[in-house]
């Protein structure tokens, strides 16, 4: 539903989702320290059970188990789980565990100070996917991309807690000119994309140069930045529709250069919503944040 409010207009995303979770990110994202990015990264580990994201606020399990588990078994583990002095721990949902990628960094792609001897493999998420009911979202930490496989496949855990969140209340995105304002992560995008697919170099240098609603502060998104607008109830193209109009399917450039190669660089996929890397010289869409 769309209403007037202020200088823009609003959209109400349903924050319904897979689990009883909402799925959207409620917090700023975070970015790789050193990176001069907004939000960086930053964990308390003083609780040896511990850590909490500083950033998100989120309580995350410090070590996890050695077995792996199905997606349902996983759940109940979680469920069943007590630390630090508390319980009401799940299962984190995909942008969750995306929020703990460390891009920066393969063999695991997590920050390995606050999560020592965290295993490079795949972690289960509570979300699951659109319209294959069978299969739910993991990311795999080898390397860091997230995407979808079989519930009845055994994969780690790495269960996590709510801080008191507040009640998400009115809309998320706030459409204003030609960007769109996240009320939830605060991040501002492009409406539109690029007019033409680019190079991962040149979407750099598109979004550097440009002007747009008075804002020239605009930039290439990370790949977890990107990953928040990914809408995962959705598909072809995985994204509110609403707010971000004529968005294609396809390929979309990140700013996050692929650790194991300068050579090569992140993409979100808005088909169902999945990130991998290519080659920095491939085209693909480009759509701007700041």
């Amino acid at each position: 539903m769309l209403a007037a409010v202020g200088c823009g207009t609003v959209h109400e995303a349903p924050v319904t989702g897979s689990t009883s979770e909402p799925n959207d990110a409620a917090w700023p994202m975070p970015t790789a320290p050193g990176l001069g990015l907004p939000n960086a990264r930053h964990y308390d580990t003083a609780e040896s059970e511990t850590v909490v994201d500083l950033v998100t606020g989120l309580v995350w399990q410090a070590a996890v188990p050695e077995e792996t588990f199905t997606w349902q078994e996983a759940a109940d583990h979680c469920t069943e789980l007590r630390l630090g002095g508390r319980d009401g721990y799940r299962l984190p949902t995909r942008i969750e565990l995306v929020s703990l990628l460390d891009l920066e960094r393969t063999e695991p792609a997590i920050d390995t100070t606050a999560f020592p001897e965290t295993p490079g493999e795949w972690f289960w998420s509570s979300s699951s996917s659109a319209e294959e009911p069978t299969r739910a979202w993991y990311a795999y930490f080898y390397f860091g991309y997230p995407d979808v496989g079989e519930q009845e496949s055994t994969f780690r855990v790495r269960c996590v807690a709510s801080p008191a969140e507040k009640p998400r209340t009115g809309a998320r995105y706030e459409l204003a000119g030609s960007s769109v304002r996240d009320r939830r992560t605060g991040l501002t995008f492009q409406q539109s994309v690029a007019p033409e697919a680019l190079t991962q170099e040149d979407a750099t240098r598109y979004c550097d140069d440009l002007e747009l609603d008075e804002h020239g502060d605009w930039r290439l998104p990370s790949m977890p930045e990107l990953q928040t607008l990914v809408d995962e109830r959705v598909r072809a193209p995985a994204i509110d529709a609403t707010a971000f109009p004529d968005t294609a399917s396809g390929a979309f450039w990140t700013g996050s250069v692929w650790a194991g190669s300068a050579e090569l660089a992140w993409y979100v996929s808005f088909d169902y919503g999945a990130a991998l890397y290519d080659l920095r010289t491939t085209k693909n869409a480009v759509r701007c944040v700041h």
